[in-house]
């Protein structure tokens, strides 16, 4: 038990800047997840004031990358959809961009894209108990 609560470690404060990625994937022949050089943003990701192993930290980190890629592929699979089903709306003339729009917002409300992020703090990353 003592080994184990020595390993644990408080992070005060911990900032990942953006990165940007080009990520390759492929399933199946016909599969929705499949995708070649798909650009992938994360944002800028911040903890505050959590004690964690290097281990649990690590995972968090894979845990909201992976909740990212989700929701950035899927947007990019609707925006593929929506650019095909606006050339054939454009020939029958009705309004494909307010449809796209309308469509993006759902896409938006439905995946939790806006979020709120704390505050920034000035005290040290990493505090080791």
């Amino acid at each position: 038990m003592k080994d184990r609560a020595e390993k644990n470690i408080t992070f005060l404060y911990i900032k990942l800047t953006q990165v940007q990625l080009r990520v390759s994937y492929k399933a199946n022949e016909k599969h929705i997840l499949n995708c070649e050089g798909f650009v992938f943003n994360i944002p800028s990701l911040e903890y505050h004031e959590h004690t964690w192993t290097w281990l649990d930290l690590f995972m968090q980190i894979k845990k909201d990358c992976i909740k990212l890629l989700l929701q950035q592929l899927i947007v990019q699979k609707f925006a593929v959809k929506n650019t095909a089903k606006e050339k054939s709306a454009s020939v029958e003339g009705s309004s494909a961009s307010e449809k796209e729009k309308l469509d993006y917002e759902k896409a938006q409300k439905l995946l939790g894209l806006s979020r709120h992020r704390a505050a920034h703090s000035r005290t040290s990353p990493v505090v080791k108990t």
